[in-house]
C-alpha cells in the first residue's frame, strides 16, 4: 500500500529487523488471551516505535499541512467513505500514505 501511493516513510533499522516479531505479537494478541511478552522486550518495542513515529512526524496533534482545509479535503477523498471520523493521529498516518496523491489534487 505504501509503495502504491508513493508514501515516504522512513523505517528504522530496529523496526525493519523486528517487523516479523511485531506482526506476530499483533496476530497472537488477537487470538490468544494468554499471550505474554517479556517486560523488557515490550519496553524496548515501545521506545523504538516512538522513535519511528517521531522520525516520520506521526503524532497526536494534526500536522500543519492538514490545517489547510483544501489539503485535508483532498486527503479525505482518498479514504474509505464508510468511515467518516478519523482522529488527528489517523489523519497524520493517512497523510503520509497518500501525500503524493493529495498534493497532486492541489
Amino acid at each position: 500500500m505504501i509503495s502504491d501511493h508513493g508514501a515516504n516513510i522512513a523505517l528504522t533499522s530496529w523496526i525493519d529487523d523486528h517487523s516479523e516479531m511485531l506482526s506476530e505479537w499483533e496476530a497472537e494478541t488477537c487470538y490468544d488471551m494468554d499471550f505474554l511478552v517479556e517486560k523488557r522486550k515490550l519496553e524496548t518495542a515501545i521506545k523504538e516505535v516512538r522513535v519511528f513515529l517521531d522520525i516520520n512526524g506521526i503524532k497526536n496533534t494534526l500536522r500543519t499541512e492538514l490545517l489547510d482545509p483544501v489539503v485535508k479535503e483532498n486527503l479525505l477523498v482518498c479514504l474509505p467513505q464508510k468511515e467518516k471520523t478519523h482522529s488527528d493521529f489517523e489523519l497524520n498516518c493517512y497523510y503520509i500514505m497518500f501525500k503524493k496523491k493529495v498534493m497532486k489534487s492541489d
